[in-house]
């Protein structure tokens, strides 16, 4: 590959990662990455539309602090979708156990966890069994479907 009449690029410059590297430790490190870039404008974020709803609340009206509560809560999700992929990367270095887990005890931590978001919901779940999983996995996996079910609860 040439750009004109500069020089073929070397091979290792052709391949950003190292030819040991599976697709799993690429997708991992790119997770890691991508969530670890995110947090800090996503922090910025959410400080100027705080500082912008307390020093301009009046000035904004009614419509204009709707606009900032919107904005506030797209952040907001991608923050957690940040989350969600910070976890996915340190789900993909859990080494798989053959440890006992008892689902309903995960579901009770995350109800407990997801409390705020679970207050005006109803939350039936039926007694589950105890499964050979990593605990993690199984709290990833519970977490993600109790968040999308409370995401698409109305449509």
């Amino acid at each position: 590959m040439t750009d004109g009449d500069s020089a073929p690029l070397p091979v290792a410059a052709k391949r950003p990662y190292p030819p040991s590297d599976t697709e799993a430790e690429r997708s991992e490190r790119l997770a890691k990455a991508v969530s670890h870039d995110l947090r800090s404008p996503l922090r910025a974020a959410t400080g100027f539309l705080s500082l912008l709803e307390e020093d301009f609340a009046e000035v904004l009206g009614d419509d204009g602090r709707e606009l900032l509560a919107a904005a506030a809560r797209g952040v907001d999700q991608l923050r957690r979708r940040s989350d969600a992929l910070a976890r996915w990367a340190r789900i993909c270095r859990t080494p798989l156990t053959d440890e006992r887990v008892s689902a309903n005890l995960v579901v009770g931590e995350l109800r407990a966890e997801l409390a705020g978001e679970l207050e005006d919901a109803t939350l039936t779940v039926a007694d589950l069994p105890e499964l050979r999983i990593p605990r993690e996995l199984l709290t990833q996996v519970f977490r993600e479907l109790l968040v999308n079910a409370l995401r698409f609860r109305d449509t």
